[in-house]
């Protein structure tokens, strides 16, 4: 969602210009409201290549047989909206904006359910992006296939020192976790999600560690269902108890699988 921020006018003539910008906002949001309110929302995942690192990619789109909207949605990262986003001929083209750099891109579509291509920008490299339903592939990059190792319970123990006994607790999560400013808050999934990178250098959403943390609110909830598990867990806290009692579990489940594996 667009939050912009406005300077305040000391002027008539300041004042009616901003209520005309707010007007023309309010308009143009409730033309694109209508032009996607008959599109369906899908969850697309696949690649993006930047400086030769290859990274997990996840997109929020949504189509009515044409794609209208693109979102690109790394996990615990702020969403960024696609402009000016066409489909037509087999073809999508859109604008990326990174920081102050607009990339122009290009995909071709590989099947009905993958596009495959390029964007670029002037004096930069260029970004190799795949965008597809989820498959195989992306399972084996979100960390499906690792098996329990010492590494998971690394993580889980670097969660809970980043909580901090709870002094670092953030109880309302919006899975976005790059906003937090110092000192630090986090939630559980966005403790999870920094404690990966720190331990693993990538955030997995499927490793077993995050899967052992699943479990364990499974078992806590007796099976309650959630939209987003780590999130709806963590709000509906009562104390940080629960918190603690969930990542030592979770550790407890790693270490079952360990020795499973023996």
């Amino acid at each position: 969602m667009v939050s912009p921020e406005y300077l305040n006018d000391f002027t008539l003539q300041g004042a009616m210009k901003k209520n005309n910008a707010i007007a023309g906002l309010i308009f143009i949001c409730l033309l694109n409201a209508g032009a996607i309110s008959n599109a369906q929302q899908s969850l697309w995942f696949g690649t993006v290549k930047m400086q030769d690192k290859i990274k997990q990619g996840r997109f929020e789109i949504f189509s009515d047989g044409t794609i209208k909207t693109i979102t690109y949605a790394p996990y615990g990262i702020r969403p960024t909206v696609f402009r000016d986003v066409k489909e037509q001929k087999n073809q999508l083209t859109f604008s990326w904006q990174i920081d102050q750099l607009i990339y122009s891109c290009l995909l071709l579509m590989q099947d009905s359910s993958a596009y495959k291509g390029t964007c670029t920008c002037k004096n930069e490299e260029p970004i190799q992006l795949i965008m597809r339903k989820f498959s195989k592939e992306d399972a084996i990059l979100q960390g499906d296939s690792l098996h329990a190792t010492p590494k998971e319970i690394q993580i889980l123990d670097r969660a809970l020192t980043l909580l901090n006994n709870g002094n670092n607790w953030n109880r309302l999560d919006n899975r976005i976790c790059d906003n937090s400013l110092y000192p630090y808050k986090w939630s559980l999934f966005c403790a999870l999600h920094q404690a990966s990178i720190d331990i693993d250098s990538e955030y997995r959403h499927l490793r077993p560690a995050i899967q052992a943390a699943r479990q364990a609110i499974d078992e806590a909830t007796a099976g309650k269902k959630y939209d987003h598990v780590l999130r709806d867990f963590n709000n509906e806290a009562q104390s940080f108890d629960s918190i603690t009692q969930l990542l030592n579990r979770a550790k407890e489940i790693i270490t079952e699988r360990i020795k499973l594996q023996q």
